[in-house]
């Protein structure tokens, strides 16, 4: 299950141990190794966090289990785009959700945020449980959603302040999807459409990209990282009113930020 009481880093630092060994690991040995030891009474940690965060890496198809043995899922681009993949693909339907609440951990990003086109929502517990989908679930816990908001705020969606959360996918999250754009160049609408929407969902109700998309795009074309155009004469279709903006190209090889 995805809602559990991960809080981002450790996900990241036990798929990399695993995926360091071809034949994978017992479940015992995984624990032991993230357990500290009698010396480290100071750190906070239990089995309980481990079993968390290998429960979500399973259902976030990054590892599999098999008779208590876990093995890393082979990914192609670095970590955090490789999950958040996942989570889109669980959203949309082409990869089957493990536990009911599943497909719908992104799905709080996109109806919450993305779809109205907002930055912040206070009282983020109560918004959830308001939405549809999670009632079909019988709610979720205040708990499940203090980790979801650690998970997106570790992916670089954003910040937790206190009982909301603050939508804004930072300037370094938004460089490493341009870093594997397969062109360096592409109309606005094939780079939403055919590849960045493979990570997240990216249309307001009215048909435009939001503000959290907008900003860190346009930020990265100050800095001379990607160059916006009009392109005036092309029949794609324009986004981020009222700059009327189709065309974007990746001009450097990466930026200082």
């Amino acid at each position: 299950m995805l809602f559990r009481t991960v809080y981002g880093q450790e996900l990241e630092v036990i798929y990399q141990f695993i995926r360091g060994m071809d034949g994978g690991y017992h479940r015992q040995q995984i624990i032991n190794t993230f357990i500290p030891t009698s010396q480290q009474v100071n750190l906070v940690i239990s089995p309980q966090n481990v079993e968390d965060a290998l429960s979500f890496l399973i259902s976030g198809y990054l590892l599999e289990e098999v008779d208590n043995i876990f093995k890393a899922v082979s990914i192609n681009v670095p970590f955090k785009l490789a999950l958040l993949r996942n989570l889109r693909q669980l959203e949309l339907g082409i990869l089957a959700s493990k536990h009911p609440l599943d497909r719908l951990f992104l799905t709080l990003l996109n109806e919450l945020f993305v779809l109205p086109d907002e930055l912040f929502a206070d009282n983020l517990h109560t918004r959830a449980n308001n939405l549809l989908g999670i009632k079909e679930q019988g709610g979720v816990s205040k708990e499940k959603i203090q980790a979801w908001k650690r998970v997106m705020e570790y992916l670089g969606l954003g910040y937790r302040v206190q009982s909301g959360y603050m939508f804004s996918i930072s300037p370094a999250f938004m460089q490493d999807i341009l870093l594997i754009m397969p062109d360096n160049s592409s109309t606005l609408q094939i780079f939403f459409e055919q590849f960045f929407s493979q990570y997240l969902p990216y249309l307001t109700r009215s048909g435009d990209a939001p503000q959290s998309i907008k900003e860190p795009l346009l930020y990265l074309s100050q800095l001379g990282f990607i160059q916006l155009t009009q392109l005036q004469d092309s029949p794609s279709k324009a986004y981020f009113q009222p700059h009327n903006l189709r065309f974007i190209m990746r001009e450097s090889s990466y930026v200082t930020l």
